[in-house]
């Protein structure tokens, strides 16, 4: 049975919610400072992936991220 604990429920809606990172955005003066523009678009894109497969993750076996199943 798919989804039968409540945090693979939890993990679907975060999923769902995650910012799509739009095509154009405007970058703050002050990260420039600290990372040139392609970095910081790169790092966004990759937040995005990183967390949309965590979430991914625990839907298909939380049991393997150590999630509460009860």
């Amino acid at each position: 049975m798919k989804n039968k604990y409540w945090v693979c429920h939890f993990a679907e809606r975060r999923q769902d919610e995650l910012i799509r990172v739009p095509c154009d955005y405007a970058i703050h003066p002050d990260f420039m400072l600290l990372a040139k523009e392609d970095e910081i678009r790169a790092a966004f894109s990759q937040l995005h992936i990183l967390y949309s497969q965590i979430f991914g993750g625990i839907v298909e076996s939380p049991e393997e991220f150590g999630m509460p199943l009860y």
